[in-house]
């Protein structure tokens, strides 16, 4: 059975984790070569991915080493960034520019939920992919969507019409889950023939790890086979799904989902049952928010706070309690320290809201940033932050 894989060029490696633009050209274009000469040619990107540099570094990596009809080419424009009518042909044409081509494969209106929609409505979006396409700017027009069954229903009514694809977020935790019903949504895509790309099969990296209990049920099934191997599989095997898209960001990750796409096999039923018990097991542990560090957050962050790392110091700093009110500060404690230093503190949230707008995953930012704020910003009246000695008593305020 074929299936394409998607090399998404949303987490690239980059040569200073701290800055999304310095991206490692020389470890990309290694990856790029090892993907095409195994027969894959699909690439993923969008306007604002790595702070405007993604598609920079395709164009770099891919369109000028490359013949243009041997790869194929998905981009994205986020309606978030339209203020006037003049806005998304400007974009547009910016995003065909930076990636130096004349013609998109795959165009779709991006990180589509409700204040998304209404603006894309707003600006005629739907209208204008629809010219670009007759224009022949634009070969196949889709939609990456992350919001409710119910607008998905209210979008597909009104624009199926508009749209040759749409890109829903699938994986086996997400496809119940309450806060992404991503069963209906891929059941709505099926109603109106649209076929399907998949976007966070891994769900961010964080499905690649799972708890030990899972781990050994995956291996008991099927010795050897990775997470990551047995996610792409079942995102893989619904009917109508022709695309599974995934970052990678180093040639281990690369070389693993190239190998399982390559010689693609439907997980069989045995191992879908596998898969609803790890969903069980993943629902029993989990800890922490599920963050994914696609940045969207802070685009429109007025005080430059560095949502995704202070998720991600919470999520660690309440797993490791016990280690963090100790006699010297913390790891956690010191990274806290140092993002501070250069960026927004959590407390400094001002609770506009901005960032759950375009959160794809849904996270109630502002009551995390509030709860992140109490636990370290308190924690370190504790300490004596010049010797990193203990001075005081610290409680971790409870949720």
């Amino acid at each position: 059975m074929e299936k394409e894989l998607g090399f998404g060029f949303m987490r690239l490696p980059v040569l200073d984790e701290n800055d999304l633009k310095s991206i490692d050209y020389d470890t990309l274009t290694e990856m790029v070569d090892y993907f095409m000469k195994s027969g894959f040619n699909t690439f993923d990107t969008a306007y604002v991915y790595h702070e405007g540099e993604s598609e920079i570094a395709l164009r770099k990596t891919v369109v000028e080493r490359y013949p243009r009809d041997s790869f194929v080419i998905a981009s994205k424009v986020t309606p978030d960034l339209l203020h006037t009518k003049d806005d998304l042909p400007r974009l547009f044409d910016d995003s065909m520019s930076k990636l130096g081509i004349d013609y998109f494969d795959h165009f779709l209106i991006h990180n589509i939920s409700q204040p998304q929609y209404n603006a894309a409505v707003k600006f005629d979006y739907f209208d204008f992919v629809r010219e670009k396409k007759k224009e022949g700017k634009i070969v196949e027009v889709g939609m990456s969507f992350h919001g409710t069954p119910d607008l998905l229903e209210e979008v597909l009514s009104k624009y199926a019409d508009r749209l040759d694809f749409i890109q829903l977020q699938i994986n086996n935790v997400d496809w119940e889950d309450p806060n992404f019903q991503a069963r209906r949504q891929y059941e709505i895509a099926r109603k109106y023939g649209l076929p399907v790309s998949v976007m966070e099969p891994n769900k961010g990296g964080m499905l690649a790890h799972p708890p030990q209990e899972a781990l050994d049920l995956m291996n008991k099934q099927a010795p050897g086979l990775s997470p990551v191997a047995w996610n792409l599989r079942y995102a893989a095997s619904l009917e109508g799904v022709q695309w599974v898209q995934t970052g990678m960001n180093c040639m281990e990750h690369l070389v693993e989902n190239v190998a399982t796409m390559k010689d693609f096999k439907p997980l069989s039923a045995e191992e879908h049952a596998v898969m609803e018990e790890v969903v069980k097991i993943y629902e029993k542990n989990q800890k922490g928010y599920p963050c994914t560090f696609c940045r969207y957050c802070l685009d429109d962050c007025p005080k430059d706070i560095p949502i995704p790392n202070y998720i991600y110091l919470y999520n660690s700093g309440k797993e490791n309690i016990k280690y963090l009110n100790n006699e010297y500060l913390p790891t956690e404690v010191v990274n806290y320290i140092s993002l501070m230093s250069e960026h927004g503190r959590a407390k400094d949230c001002i609770g506009c809201r901005l960032c759950e707008r375009t959160c794809p995953q849904h996270l109630p930012i502002v009551d995390i940033m509030d709860k992140v704020a109490r636990f370290y910003d308190d924690m370190l009246d504790s300490y004596d932050t010049e010797t990193g000695e203990k001075i005081g008593e610290w409680q971790p305020p409870v949720d």
